[in-house]
């Protein structure tokens, strides 16, 4: 066990000593402070922690829920605040801090402004629209991730993707993610990637930090590279209550790295439980559709169009029956000249007549069991066509049944997809 040396001071009483002098300072006790937030956290608490910055330093600061729960503004990194205060010395980590008694808004501070001016730059030139944002691909192979190589985000990337899918390769573009140098490391990323040309989606991020910190993910240039990104971009910046501007660029935000690894990949075990229950449905229902087609089959076996030959052939053979009758009781040998020529004409008649209603009868049977084929599902799906499912898995037939952003699955004739509605329209006929 450690023993201090007989005139030492422990930690512990220093820094209590060093509370009590900062307690006692009286000009430290009733002060008004200047500055701009940045790194704002809230807890459960209610209890706040932040800094407060000028151009040349900062100072840690508390501000407690009592005092909290009476602010008229919502604080958030970048503003600029007037703060009455006193001084603190946290003896627990040793650190000098002010604690926070009211706080007012006085403006907005540099960055957030350049944030606001930004933000509104680009979302007036198109480049937050809906329309532009692409589809993520339902089961990516190839992922890409823009990120610093030596921090935690990476490994909980992987973390996450080899326990939803292990069937995927990783392609890292290490990037600065802090710092003055950040803003074209991350460009650079972005288009190596880009350059590649074989992936199926990007992951652009880093962890949380201050404003400060994630300022290159709200640079122009970074935008500007996602949005001309010909790979679909999750960007994934910071924490969950961390908004960038290369979040609102993205195809997709991520509140997290490792929410954003969740998005770009569905959970393997899930996905193969889905495909065997898609597979039991359609079977169910091409066995339906085939037994429906049976009995069809057998109506029109059975129907009245299918019988008429064989009644005409019974009507013919009646006819001749009675002419051969008629004939037997003549006696003048021209009359039965006569008759026998009517009986050869008769004769040829029903020949033909009967040749031309079977052929007619087998077009017509022929025609049906060309219409039942075209009546299999699997053939219609093998044209090209596909069949659309909505999220209660039941056969959408009109758009009136859409809304967008609904989700759809596509059955084709080789397997299935996952798609979402993006827009409506109307086709009138006539």
């Amino acid at each position: 066990m450690y023993e201090p040396e007989k005139n030492a001071i422990s930690i512990s009483r220093l820094n209590t000593y060093m509370s009590k002098v900062v307690s006692h300072l009286t000009p430290l006790q009733q002060l008004t402070v200047s500055g701009e937030i940045s790194n704002f956290r809230r807890y459960a608490s209610g209890h706040c922690y932040f800094s407060l910055k000028d151009e040349n330093a900062a100072v840690s600061c508390v501000m407690f829920a009592q005092a909290a729960y009476k602010l008229n503004f919502k604080p958030a990194d970048g503003m600029a605040v007037l703060a009455d205060c006193r001084a603190d010395f946290y003896t627990k980590t040793g650190t000098f801090q002010l604690q926070i008694t009211a706080m007012e808004a006085a403006g907005t501070g540099e960055l957030y402004r350049r944030f606001e001016q930004l933000k509104t730059k680009l979302e007036n030139e198109g480049l937050f629209d809906q329309e532009h944002k692409r589809s993520l691909p339902f089961l990516p192979r190839r992922i890409g991730v823009v990120t610093s190589p030596t921090g935690a985000v990476i490994r909980d990337i992987i973390n996450v993707l080899n326990r939803r899918n292990p069937h995927y390769e990783l392609i890292l573009a290490p990037a600065l993610v802090q710092g003055e140098r950040a803003r074209d490391s991350i460009v650079a990323g972005i288009r190596q990637l880009n350059h590649m040309g074989n992936l199926d989606v990007l992951i652009v991020g880093r962890g949380g930090g201050s404003i400060e910190d994630l300022w290159p993910f709200n640079e122009e240039a970074v935008a500007r590279e996602v949005y001309a990104s010909s790979i679909p971009v999750i960007s994934a910046v910071g924490h969950e209550t961390d908004f960038t501007i290369c979040d609102f660029v993205a195809d997709r935000r991520a509140p997290t790295p490792s929410a954003a690894a969740e998005i770009a990949m569905p959970e393997y075990t899930q996905l193969q439980q889905l495909l065997a229950d898609r597979e039991a449905q359609l079977r169910r229902g091409l066995q339906q559709q085939l037994k429906l087609a049976g009995l069809h089959l057998e109506r029109l076996a059975a129907s009245k169009v299918l019988r008429d030959p064989a009644e005409m052939i019974r009507m013919r053979q009646l006819q001749l029956r009675q002419l051969t009758q008629t004939l037997n009781t003549l006696s003048p040998q021209r009359r039965l000249e006569q008759r026998e020529q009517e009986l050869d004409q008769l004769t040829r008649d029903l020949s033909q007549s009967f040749s031309q209603l079977i052929t007619a009868k087998e077009q017509r049977l022929s025609a049906a069991a060309w219409r039942l084929n075209d009546l299999s599902p699997l053939k219609v799906l093998g044209r090209g066509y596909a069949l659309a499912l909505d999220k209660q898995h039941r056969p959408v037939t009109s758009i009136k049944a859409l809304l967008p952003g609904d989700p759809l699955e596509l059955i084709l004739a080789d397997g299935r997809a996952q798609t979402q509605v993006r827009e409506i329209e109307e086709i009138r006929h006539g």
